[in-house]
């Protein structure tokens, strides 16, 4: 079974539905993908027992990584690329500073809204969380893979499921090539065919945070933020 989600904060129905879910409003979105995830198990459609996955991009990075810290116990496990992460520091990385219109400028006292959807703060060592799989590029120009970098770190070193996957080539799209993403797998294991590089679970640490994650080179390219990619899946019940 496969889900979309359309939740607020998105463009599928114009104008009013991305205005919706903007900075003070931004846990409006979260809540509904949320909602989506509890609303098939009350029709029996699904459970987490039955390992039902979230997966995200980019903006739905921050989703997913959302998802993943204010609502572990609705999915069985959660795949998290080229996310942000970190909402106190992403303005100051690459392409962050242009996204305050979306999310709030967390240098101002918006960061009284913003810490409560940015999902390096809100990870709690005390609590359970599904296996998670975060991916990102080196050479992402758009959202710095300190994001992901130190997320992982953060659960790693706290003793959670993770797996960390960080490709030295490509950019924001996370893939080196367009067959990359169609023949790599989706949730690695220590030796993956098809020439995609290996990974394994409970990988070593991903590289440590440096001086790079926490200053804003320039902005190298223009592109609109990429669209959510969010997706729900699991097994019929």
């Amino acid at each position: 079974m496969y889900v979309v989600a359309n939740i607020r904060g998105g463009g599928e129905y114009g104008p009013r539905w991305h205005q919706a879910a903007l900075k003070a409003n931004r846990h409006k979105a979260y809540e509904d993908f949320a909602a989506v995830a509890q609303d098939l198990f009350k029709r029996g459609i699904t459970s987490p027992a039955h390992l039902m996955g979230a997966q995200g991009g980019s903006n739905g990075g921050l989703l997913m990584g959302n998802m993943l810290t204010q609502y572990p116990e609705l999915f069985g496990a959660i795949v998290v690329q080229v996310p942000l992460l970190d909402m106190k520091r992403y303005n100051k990385l690459l392409a962050g500073a242009s996204w305050m219109a979306e999310y709030g400028d967390p240098d101002t006292d918006d960061w009284s809204f913003i810490q409560g959807f940015s999902p390096y703060h809100l990870f709690d060592p005390a609590k359970a969380y599904p296996p998670v799989l975060f991916t990102t590029s080196t050479r992402d120009d758009r959202v710095h893979p300190g994001h992901a970098r130190k997320m992982a770190a953060r659960m790693i070193e706290a003793g959670k499921d993770v797996t960390y996957y960080e490709n030295i080539e490509g950019g924001h799209g996370g893939a080196a090539n367009n067959a990359q993403p169609h023949t790599c797998p989706r949730w690695p294991t220590a030796s993956s065919g098809n020439g995609c590089p290996a990974m394994a679970r409970k990988a070593a640490r991903p590289p440590e945070p440096s001086a790079s994650d926490h200053t804003a080179p320039p902005d190298p390219g223009g592109a609109s933020f990429s669209r959510l990619g969010i997706r729900l899946t699991g097994p019929h019940r």
